[in-house]
């Protein structure tokens, strides 16, 4: 039986989908205590060694804080729970779900977004033209690395 079907709080019947922007409005991701150089502004779990002994136990104790960033046929998701097929990192959250919740991240390539630029986020990786104050509008973070997709080595600021 999985983890998530023990609990009478979670709603197995209920699937909703947000949007980046809802998930990062809703729920508030735990800082990786392992990596102070993360991705995902320093909140992602690696799939293996220490990271990965550490969100199995974490998952077995808290299963509706674990969260499944994927690869499905090239885009990228957040989804609720332990999951091993297609996984990139995992995730924590300070709040828990209730229902299988799915996250599409946008895609760095989408017609409005830049690819290139002279200043990239250092967590989401998006690009930017111009240095932007504090947070980056995407992710909030302030991890800003100096340089274009063409610039084999930017410089961090």
């Amino acid at each position: 039986m999985s983890l998530l079907k023990q609990n009478k709080m979670y709603d197995n019947t209920k699937h909703i989908t947000l949007t980046e922007d809802e998930f990062y409005e809703k729920f508030n991701m735990v800082k990786n205590h392992l990596d102070n150089n993360a991705s995902f502004d320093g909140c992602a779990f690696e799939t293996f060694g220490e990271e990965l002994q550490y969100i199995q136990k974490f998952a077995g104790e808290n299963p509706y804080r674990i969260w499944t960033v994927l690869d499905c046929d090239g885009k990228l998701y957040y989804s609720t729970g332990y999951h091993f097929v297609n996984r990139l990192n995992y995730i924590i959250t300070e709040e828990e779900f209730d229902c299988q919740i799915d996250v599409q991240l946008e895609d760095v390539g989408d017609d409005d977004e830049p690819t290139s630029g002279n200043y990239q986020c250092g967590s989401c990786e998006k690009f930017f033209d111009e240095p932007i104050d504090g947070e980056c509008p995407h992710c909030k973070s302030g991890n800003w690395v100096k340089g274009c997709i063409d610039d084999p080595e930017p410089e961090k600021e």
